[in-house]
């Protein structure tokens, strides 16, 4: 499994990315980690990958300036299916009404940021192989802030 983490902030692509390698450990699971800051990187990459965790407010561009809605974007390449195959997509957010509007307009999965790490594993790795064992299941919430 290839999962594409899109995300403007380096902290919270490495906190993510620090918990899926961990998840996959826990699971016995093989995951490729991507990661993109802006649009471009994101459209670089989303036909690689099979998950996307997306931010609801990221730079369209290299400019943080130009900043409209690249989510959107992110998430028709991901549905689309024409030559990249679907993806299962979710978003992330602080932004209420940005998730509220994905939610009814758009039906995306969707995850309020500061989010509880092992619900949005959980997200991830569904379908994945069972835990090692009951000692190494991770059942505590932590909480990733935004």
């Amino acid at each position: 499994m290839t999962v594409l983490i899109v995300d403007d902030e380096a902290i919270l692509r490495r906190m993510l990315r620090e918990f899926i390698e961990m998840w996959a450990h826990l699971l016995d699971a093989q995951v490729e980690i991507l990661e993109a800051a802006n649009f471009p990187e994101a459209f670089d990459q989303v036909r690689n990958a099979d998950v996307v965790l997306c931010d609801g407010h990221f730079p369209m561009n290299a400019d943080p300036k130009f900043n409209l809605t690249p989510w959107l974007y992110v998430h028709g390449l991901c549905r689309s299916g024409i030559m990249l195959g679907k993806k299962r997509f979710a978003l992330m957010s602080g932004d209420s009404e940005c998730l509220d509007a994905a939610r009814a307009l758009y039906r995306v999965t969707v995850f309020p940021k500061p989010f509880d790490a092992a619900e949005l594993m959980n997200w991830v790795f569904v379908g994945q192989s069972k835990v090692k064992s009951q000692e190494s299941r991770v059942e505590s919430p932590h909480a990733l802030a935004a």
